[in-house]
């Protein structure tokens, strides 16, 4: 028999993955909700801030502000609350954080249904259903703020090295930032790929949150160089298919930016906000169908590895595609 080479086998990872996003539509919904779990900008908020420790000395708060979609705005809200009267200002805040109890709740449940319904095999009852959700909720809870907590203290620590070096410049502390900022991007993401791994863990069989932490350590030993190809692969591929949409939703605008500038040269208000509204209604659209679809396509790209990782065969051979190559 044939051996598959490596570009076959991520190749068939993609494929099949996209052919269950599309004919699971439905799953897109949860997919826009399972995105916050993935959100946050440690990685793009130390990239755009090194600057500013040595110059304005604001990344801590844009590093707080930036890790989770909505905390600047919700800092600006907070800062009116707190002139309200005390009785307001308790009611307001309970109010909040109630509704942010609620969107984790949600894309922890968004998390669960994308991983069990990619992939389902037969049908369990109602009763089952409701109660695995429950039991396997503060699994998926504590793996996502473990990984949170992972990425914070790494991006903390490669700042704190940096803003070593910018106090006392010289030669070992230089060599130690080049060691920092290389080695923070990749730590990230494989806390994002261990992460991924041990939700699907999780779902699969029901495990400890400690069982499912070392599964996913297990298989990365395993295939480590897999996981950062594949990670890399999908974020490459969703990467291109966002500019790509970028570049046919501006081709698609182009005619309503000049009709909106015809209106308003000639005052015809109506026009103007029709194109106006078309517009936002477009780009709100194509980003919601976006970032459903691709959320629930990494999903189930990861499912895939997941069981070829874990198959008793296929999981003992190499999966990356530059071991494979040594091989031949």
């Amino acid at each position: 028999m044939k051996t598959k080479q490596p570009t076959v086998i991520y190749r068939s990872f993609f494929r099949d993955a996209w052919s269950r996003t599309w004919k699971q539509k439905s799953l897109w919904v949860f997919g826009l909700f399972a995105a916050i779990l993935q959100s946050g900008g440690l990685g793009d908020t130390f990239l755009r801030g090194v600057r500013r420790v040595e110059y304005r000395g604001q990344w801590f708060s844009d590093l707080f502000q930036d890790s989770v979609i909505g905390l600047r705005t919700l800092g600006t809200y907070l800062a009116h609350i707190a002139t309200l009267p005390s009785w307001q200002t308790t009611l307001l805040l309970t109010l909040i954080l109630l509704l942010l109890l609620g969107i984790f709740a949600l894309s922890i449940l968004s998390q669960q249904i994308l991983i069990g319904h990619t992939d389902q095999k037969e049908k369990k009852s109602a009763k089952q259903t409701r109660y695995e959700k429950l039991e396997i909720f503060e699994r998926l809870a504590g793996i996502n703020v473990l990984t949170k907590i992972g990425g914070f203290i790494a991006t903390l620590l490669a700042t704190l090295i940096l803003v070593l070096y910018l106090r006392d410049p010289g030669s070992l502390h230089a060599f130690f930032v080049f060691v920092a900022f290389g080695l923070l991007i990749p730590v990230l993401i494989i806390l994002q790929n261990l992460s991924m791994l041990a939700s699907i863990h999780a779902v699969k069989t029901k495990a400890s949150f400690f069982s499912c932490v070392e599964r996913a350590l297990s298989v990365f030993r395993s295939h480590w160089l897999a996981t950062l190809e594949l990670g890399l692969s999908v974020f490459l591929l969703i990467a291109a298919v966002a500019g790509l949409l970028c570049l046919v939703l501006f081709l698609l605008l182009l005619p309503l930016a000049f009709a909106s500038s015809f209106f308003m040269s000639t005052d015809s208000w109506v026009g103007f906000m029709i194109c106006q509204s078309v517009s936002l209604f477009l780009i709100g659209l194509v980003t919601l169908l976006f970032v459903g679809s691709s959320t629930t396509f990494q999903y189930t790209v990861w499912i895939s590895f997941y069981k070829h990782a874990s198959h008793e065969t296929l999981g003992k051979q190499p999966i990356a595609r530059f071991l494979r190559w040594l091989k031949k």
